[in-house]
């Protein structure tokens, strides 16, 4: 399980919802799984979670999400 200190999101604890889904937009799949998981055994919030649903998806091969645009395009 990811502590706050795992997440792509500082101080993740003290942000509201609404400061959390305003930076969710900006983070890999991988961020947004870890932040799915910490949030689901915290505060459990589901305007958070919903966001979180409605920008999961699949990634084109295993790793893209770590990827350069360079390294995509090869």
């Amino acid at each position: 399980m990811a502590s706050e200190g795992d997440l792509a999101i500082a101080r993740y604890d003290k942000l509201t919802a609404d400061e959390i889904t305003d930076k969710l937009t900006e983070l890999s799949q991988l961020d947004l799984a870890k932040i799915d998981s910490y949030e689901r055994k915290n505060q459990n919030r589901t305007t958070v979670l919903g966001r979180i649903t409605s920008l999961r998806g699949d990634e084109p091969w295993t790793g893209y999400d770590e990827l350069t645009a360079a390294e995509v395009q090869a």
